[in-house]
């Protein structure tokens, strides 16, 4: 009896052994990620790779990707290893990676960061359609305009620092022109510098820039009942014809814009500029001299105003996925000159695609 024990003991024994021998294993293979941060791992040629360090033997890292499985990364090919949080992963055409797109944007300024491979984007607002395309790893070219396709505005970015840089440094200028709404007579210019703090998912931004602008519009009005030298008009009234030159102005620039990711598809922006203008317009006075009429300056003024505008553009962006985005803004513009004080709502509302 005790020998048919023993070797019923035995029997089970060699089942159970083997049963163990591969389950213990898939149990640590299963646990080996549970007490270990995903890291961030990026490539010297700009590859991104995220998941679990699970061993590094100096030579080469064994990583446990969240797309890939278990993969081997030398070190040699390695630029850096960092943590990374689940919330600043995104989805990008497949793969998982902390590159968000229009991460360079805020709502109307930019900042410093570069547009990428891949992030080339289009944005629809209620006023009219805007392009943005990388030229180089560090040059963007824009397009921006209207529904109506006037006024046309050329857009210009160069960031300096490299994507790990803990500080980012670009300029950026817009170029535009009043187009066909006033025969291609305005025109103006917007340069600036910026300093971006943080990284794509949170970030802080300082700009300091310098806006020209040309009206290139002209109004003639008159004054009426001005007996003397003043031609008397059909009416029984007198005319003299005010020419009025509009004005050109020039503004110091302040920017102040940024991003704050507050949910898996969730970010706060924020986008302000503080405009310090200037303004130049001449009115000339003319005496009519009869049939046909030729015209002889008889006064010329000019009028010089200074003033602050600001807008302030608090709001919302919802990414649904890594190629679109829709955001919202609750706008509002104030300007002083002297005593008056100017100031209106500017809601505003865009979607962000790329392509």
């Amino acid at each position: 009896m005790k020998t048919n024990f023993l070797l019923i003991t035995l029997i089970l024994l060699s089942f159970s052994t083997p049963i163990f021998s591969q389950v213990q294993p898939d149990s640590l293979s299963a646990n080996s990620t549970a007490d270990k941060t995903k890291v961030l791992v990026t490539l010297t040629d700009g590859t991104e790779r995220i998941g679990y360090l699970l061993s590094d033997d100096g030579r080469e890292i064994l990583l446990e990707t969240l797309t890939l499985g278990k993969i081997y990364i030398e070190k040699i090919k390695i630029k850096s290893i960092k943590p990374v949080l689940e919330e600043d992963l995104v989805i990008y055409e497949g793969e998982i990676t902390t590159k968000a797109a229009f991460s360079t944007r805020y709502y109307f300024t930019t900042n410093a960061m570069p547009i990428e491979k891949g992030e080339n984007y289009y944005m629809i607002n209620l006023y009219g359609p805007e392009i943005h395309y990388a030229v180089s790893p560090h040059l963007s070219v824009g397009i921006m305009t209207t529904w109506i396709a006037s006024p046309f505005i050329l857009a210009l970015k160069y960031s300096f620092s490299k994507e790990d840089s803990k500080v980012k440094f670009a300029v950026g200028t817009l170029i535009g022109t009043s187009g066909y709404l006033n025969q291609f007579r305005g025109y103006g210019s917007l340069g600036w510098g910026m300093m971006t703090f943080g990284d794509r998912s949170n970030n802080i931004t300082l700009s300091l820039g310098y806006s020209f602008i040309r009206i290139g519009s002209n109004n003639y009005y008159y004054y009426v009942d001005k007996p003397g030298t003043y031609l008397v008009n059909q009416w029984g009234g007198y005319d003299a014809p005010q020419y009025v030159e509009y004005p050109t102005i020039k503004a110091p620039v302040f920017g102040l814009g940024g991003i704050k990711k507050i949910g898996a598809k969730a970010s706060f922006i924020f986008d302000s500029m503080v405009f310090f203008y200037n303004t130049d317009r001449s009115n000339n006075t003319y005496i009519n001299n009869g049939n046909p009429v030729t015209s002889v300056t008889i006064g010329r003024v000019t009028e010089n105003r200074t003033g602050v505008m600001m807008y302030l553009m608090p709001g919302i962006r919802i990414q649904s996925n890594a190629k679109s985005a829709f955001q919202i803004a609750f706008a509002g513009v104030t300007a002083w000159s002297g005593d008056n004080v100017t100031s209106f709502p500017v809601p505003s509302v865009s979607w962000l695609k790329t392509f």
